[in-house]
């Protein structure tokens, strides 16, 4: 059979990552290089779940590796959403999307979503 089971998506998860301000920078010239070659400007969360998603399918041997746990590379079935992210208030330079307004200085947790910080 050429077609694969059919996975059910998984919830997004929040991760919280602090990087370098050089790599910061260059992510932010990569983002400004991307849409003058493509025409549209990729947010910059949106750029970096590319360019991870691009640089685990051509990780060769961590494809060998999968393969040999009886596993394979799950890829993000939904397209990346290109609205104007809402910065959070209570969370300085912590982007939310799709999320109601604050209330009571509490967000609303969504069903199915995690945080979780990278260390």
């Amino acid at each position: 059979m050429k077609l694969r089971t059919i996975e059910k998506a998984l919830p997004p998860q929040h991760v919280h990552l602090t990087m370098a301000g050089e790599l910061f920078e260059n992510v932010k010239l990569y983002a400004d290089y991307n849409s003058g070659s493509q025409g549209q400007k990729l947010l910059i969360p949106d750029l970096i779940n590319t360019m991870l998603t691009m640089f685990l399918e051509s990780d060769r041997d961590f494809l060998r590796y999968l393969k040999e746990k009886g596993l394979h590379l799950r890829t993000p079935s939904v397209a990346i959403a290109r609205e104007k992210p809402q910065s959070s208030p209570t969370a300085p330079g912590i982007v939310r999307r799709g999320r109601p307004p604050m209330k009571n200085g509490h967000a609303p947790k969504e069903q199915g979503t995690e945080e979780t910080p990278l260390q």
